[in-house]
């Protein structure tokens, strides 16, 4: 859920490609992957009061919104 503002959200499905760049897992339930070029990435454009569910396959990150190329 985006409270306040836009934001850019970048998500592929994992499909056992993805090299782990650092494994949080045990501390914070989260892991870093380096880029993966292969990845058919999605954006999606987070507006205040937007909501998207990830579920556990679903590789998704942060991403600026002047990066997206109209």
């Amino acid at each position: 859920f985006l409270a306040k503002g836009k934001e850019l959200i970048g998500c592929y499905p994992d499909m056992g490609d993805n090299e782990v760049d650092e494994n949080l897992l045990e501390t914070r339930d989260l892991i870093f992957y380096k880029n993966n070029e292969n990845a058919r990435e999605t954006h999606l454009e987070m507006e205040e009061g937007s909501y998207a569910v990830f579920y556990p396959h679903d590789v998704h990150i942060y991403l600026e919104l002047h990066l997206l190329n109209h």
